[in-house]
């Protein structure tokens, strides 16, 4: 009986500190970085042109009697204080980050790490098309990065934006593109203190990517109409009618997520999965790459 009772006492001593573990692994937060943080972006172009911009704090700074960190912005690989522009200033305040432009003084919401799910979100900011971005969250889970659990919030499933703690968004702010630190569409490596934290690249590195799609050439002879679109698009060739018009949607990871095709010149496209955010159309005649332009769904 005793050695029963040893066992049992070891076991639910076990299971505690497992508990423990886990609450203590839910408790941990993650903050703004207060220093010696940096962000790679790679921007997708129309034609699959890919630039990169390197973000990073340089310091503090004090906007409508509040303290901000500087954020700057540099072409090099690696951010180097020295050789950036100032971008603009971002504050954590009540597990909400805002941002001010360096070109106003008007107070934006950035992410908000306090969302629960089937909240609505609503952005406003001078890099959006429009008066604002809406999204709804859909999953709040954690996510294992560099040894530690951090809170990651997802959003409408097929736009495929999430924004992880102590970090920020994997793509750009909700509507892609023209956020903050990722003026572009995927955050490759975010750094603190000198050490790599995050990296999300298949080529293991910080400053290249391929997107995964060959590079067709530009051609201006075929129209998008809508463009932002909803619900549907039409594509208009205004060359000659072709056998085959072949249309390909590709995401900005490379991946091919429609085609269809057509015996004329137009061609009109259901969004049945009603993506958001900016996606790369294809066109193909007769077999031969014709051309590629950018489509923005809201």
């Amino acid at each position: 009986m005793n050695k029963l009772n040893t066992y049992m006492n070891k076991n639910l001593l076990f299971i505690a500190l497992l508990i423990m573990g886990i609450q203590t692994q839910a408790q941990t937060k993650f903050h703004f970085p207060d220093s010696n943080a940096s962000w790679n972006i790679a921007n997708g172009g129309t034609n699959f042109n890919v630039t990169f911009r390197s973000y990073g704090i340089m310091g503090d700074t004090s906007l409508n009697g509040l303290t901000y960190k500087k954020i700057g912005e540099s072409t090099d690989t690696m951010f180097k204080a020295a050789n950036a522009n100032y971008f603009c200033a971002v504050r954590e305040d009540s597990n909400k980050w805002y941002f001010v432009n360096k070109n106003d003084s008007i107070n934006y919401l950035l992410y908000n790490f306090s969302a629960k799910i089937g909240d609505t979100i609503i952005i406003k900011s001078p890099w959006l098309w429009g008066d604002s971005s809406i999204q709804i969250v859909s999953k709040i889970d954690s996510i294992l990065i560099h040894g530690n659990y951090r809170k990651r919030i997802s959003f409408d499933p097929n736009s495929y934006v999430s924004i992880i703690e102590g970090i920020g968004s994997n793509y750009g702010l909700f509507y892609n593109g023209w956020g903050v630190f990722d003026y572009g569409f995927i955050l490759l490596c975010f750094h603190q203190n000198d050490s790599l934290i995050w990296m999300n690249n298949p080529e293991n590195n910080c400053y290249n990517i391929n997107l995964g799609i060959s590079t067709p050439p530009t051609n201006t002879m075929f129209n998008i109409y809508p463009n932002p679109a909803g619900t549907f698009f039409q594509i208009n060739y205004e060359g000659n009618i072709y056998r085959n018009l072949t249309i390909e949607l590709y995401d900005l990871a490379g991946k091919q997520i429609l085609t269809q095709s057509s015996k004329s010149n137009s061609c009109v496209l259901q969004n049945t999965h009603s993506y958001k955010g900016i996606y790369v159309i294809k066109l193909w005649i007769d077999g031969n790459p014709m051309g590629c332009k950018k489509i923005i769904f809201e």
